[in-house]
């Protein structure tokens, strides 16, 4: 029985392990999956087979220059910086992201603290209008008793000139 690897696994070979020239012909459909051979069961269209011909080679990987230890350490404080300097721009672009948000909030906040301060000045004025016209229907009417009289006049002073109606208790609760 032969060994077929998951077209993932067998693409990601491909992708880390490129052969000469046949990379990524498709060697057999399945379904909506294309399925690949591994490099090395692949015939491929420009390597000659006849005689010398090695045919498991290792792919030639190009060798760097080697480094002295001197070097390698420059080369990774200079990382270390690269990695500091992104962290520092990083962070200050948080901050002033961050600055601008608590700003424009602090504005919004201020402006609806104003709106919020002006309906509670309108709705004091209009209870006191209220009141001002309750004392005038009462002033208009003859008649009234003394106490209903007195009321309304301290109902004036204090400008509680809407209030609630009693409240209804539900029995069935």
């Amino acid at each position: 029985m032969l060994f077929a690897p998951s077209a993932e696994a067998q693409n990601l070979y491909l992708r880390n392990n490129p052969s000469d020239g046949a990379q990524n012909e498709p060697v057999q459909q399945s379904g909506t999956e294309k399925l690949f051979l591994a490099p090395q069961n692949q015939p491929s269209r420009n390597r000659n087979l006849g005689a010398g011909a090695a045919l498991f080679t290792q792919p030639q990987t190009q060798q760097r220059p080697r480094q002295s230890a001197a070097a390698r350490q420059q080369q990774q404080y200079n990382m270390i910086d690269e990695y500091q300097r992104l962290n520092i721009e990083n962070a200050q672009r948080i901050a002033e992201e961050q600055s601008a948000y608590v700003s424009r909030m602090s504005e919004q906040w201020e402006r609806d603290r104003l709106a919020y301060h002006a309906s509670i000045d309108a709705q004091a004025a209009a209870q006191s209008e209220m009141a001002q016209g309750r004392a005038s229907a009462a002033a208009a009417q003859e008649g009234q008793s003394a106490p209903s009289r007195q009321r309304l006049q301290q109902q004036t002073q204090q400008g509680s000139g809407l209030q609630k109606p009693p409240r209804i208790f539900n029995i069935l609760d």
